[in-house]
């Protein structure tokens, strides 16, 4: 078989291995997942599941994606991406101005050029330099939002982490540290961790890095020891005095008789790092969350029995890990709090000046989807009620500034849109070839 033909199959059934078994009987009629479970499910690679289902999905992928093999996936041949990719103005949607706490704020839609598709299948971010997005073997960057250049990576990498002023790109098993050399990012060295990575983050104390059940620490941003004293994954919190009849519930009910716990995300703060555990959920729900700190990296201890979050409450991620947003030495997290058969679920909001102490922000929602800080503020995608998600704005995360009308081309089912936040625009990747560019009115061009 043509070598690029089998990657793209590959490619393309492991998209289907993992989108596939998320979908439910339920899903297919009128039942509406719980809020706290829209979320993709952990599940094994596609090389790992049976013969079978790799078939399967294979003939699925040559029956209806033939047509799409004829266009190659950007990234998985380097030799063949374009150095440069600009983005289109929409000429179909009219630009929106938007009064917000922040400023007008101009909405405009753009687009992928037709021969080329989506490119950040990885993870968006915003650096001194501009946005950053990775995708599989491919570093993109922008410097005003529109228009993106491409450098190659000599790794398979998925997700980006800032390092001061520098960027660390990573995959499973893999991970480099990238300079900006005053025309772009130029790799400058590769990380020394010995064990699969899962996160790393960086700050004014060094790094840690998760790798399967341990935490390693490093003192100088290469080299990677692991901890003497981690987090003990035998202490959580999990559901008790559940009935037989309501064990089977996929909310926070199912850590009922849950034996140990896993880590959710790490963080930087000034003072240290932060790690957050929770009990093993059969969907991946982090439940209640336990909040370790390290002031080295080396030695942690659990600042609390209790969730800071809460009893009833679940922290919003991805694929069981957290998202913490980050800006100024702040921190907001969301979520949702009630439900699990004793109450209503609401949307929620957290606010920390340390990482360590949090407390609900001034904000009703029915769901929060995803948030993101920069030097121009805080943006929010949540609801206020059952539907369409909307945008809100903040200047510090404790109070926010909406509903404003979510653009069209951030409409979204399962994943909400990847935003990153500039120092007078925020970038926001939306579904369909599409992104919308926020730009403040009086500094927009």
């Amino acid at each position: 078989m043509n070598i690029d033909l089998e990657q793209e199959i590959r490619v393309y059934a492991q998209y289907l291995d993992e989108i596939l078994p998320t979908i439910t009987s339920e899903d297919l009629g009128t039942a509406a997942l719980p809020v706290a479970l829209e979320r993709s499910r952990a599940i094994p690679p596609w090389y790992q599941r049976p013969v079978v289902v790799f078939l399967a999905a294979v003939a699925a992928v040559l029956a209806v994606a033939a047509p799409l093999m004829l266009i190659p996936l950007n990234g998985t041949n380097v030799a063949e991406a374009p150095e440069g990719v600009a983005l289109v103005v929409a000429a179909d949607v009219e630009p929106v101005r938007v009064a917000t706490v922040l400023g007008d704020i101009e909405l405009t839609t753009l687009r992928f050029p037709p021969d080329h598709e989506s490119f950040f299948f990885g993870e968006l971010g915003a650096t001194a330099y501009g946005l950053v997005a990775v995708e599989d073997s491919s570093l993109w960057w922008s410097t005003d939002y529109e228009t993106w250049q491409m450098v190659p990576i000599d790794m398979e990498a998925t997700r980006l982490v800032i390092a001061g002023d520098d960027l660390v790109v990573y995959g499973e098993t893999n991970a480099a540290r990238f300079v900006w050399d005053g025309a772009g990012w130029a790799q400058e060295a590769r990380l020394d961790i010995t064990d699969s990575i899962q996160r790393i983050t960086f700050g004014p104390r060094g790094a840690v890095a998760v790798g399967g059940a341990a935490i390693y620490y490093s003192t100088d941003g290469v080299r990677f020891v692991e901890a003497a004293q981690p987090p003990e994954m035998d202490v959580f919190v999990a559901a008790e005095n559940v009935p037989e009849e309501d064990r089977d519930f996929l909310d926070c009910r199912a850590t009922f008789g849950a034996s140990t716990s896993a880590i959710r995300t790490i963080f930087s703060t000034y003072a240290g790092f932060v790690a957050l555990t929770s009990a093993t959920h059969p969907d991946g729900v982090v439940c209640a969350p336990l909040l370790w700190f390290s002031a080295d990296g080396d030695t942690w201890d659990l600042v609390s029995p209790n969730s800071p979050f809460g009893e009833l409450s679940t922290i919003r991620g991805y694929e069981s890990w957290v998202s913490i947003a980050e800006h100024g030495r702040r921190f907001v997290a969301i979520g949702e709090v009630g439900g699990q058969g004793r109450g209503e679920i609401q949307g929620a909001v957290w606010i920390s000046e340390d990482g360590v102490d949090w407390q609900r922000a001034d904000i009703e929602l029915n769901a929060a989807f995803i948030v993101a800080g920069g030097e121009m503020g805080w943006i929010l995608v949540g609801s206020v009620r059952e539907g369409p998600a909307d945008l809100w704005f903040s200047v510090d995360g404790h109070t926010w500034d909406g509903p404003h009308e979510l653009p069209e081309a951030l409409e979204f089912g399962w994943f909400p849109p990847q935003i990153a936040v500039g120092s007078d625009a925020f970038f926001a990747l939306g579904s369909d070839e599409t992104a919308v560019i926020g730009r403040l009115h009086d500094q927009g061009r």
